[in-house]
């Protein structure tokens, strides 16, 4: 599940293996420059924080799975 926050996209039910800031990083980076990454492990999610907001929202609203 992906929602859009201002200029931040929150991901949850993120694999295990997938939850990695490199891993994250080279995913959401095709929709704008991400310029920080915060990893929620215990809740397998993550917040991406973007430079514009609508890099956010062409990866909220993409409708993507991280796989």
């Amino acid at each position: 599940m992906i929602n859009a926050r201002r200029y931040s996209v929150y991901i949850k039910n993120v694999p295990s293996d997938k939850l990695a800031i490199n891993e994250i990083d080279s995913f959401f980076k095709t929709f704008g420059e991400v310029i920080k990454i915060d990893l929620h492990v215990e809740k397998m999610a993550a917040t991406i924080r973007f430079k514009e907001i609508d890099s956010a929202e062409r990866a909220a609203y993409s409708a993507i799975t991280m796989r």
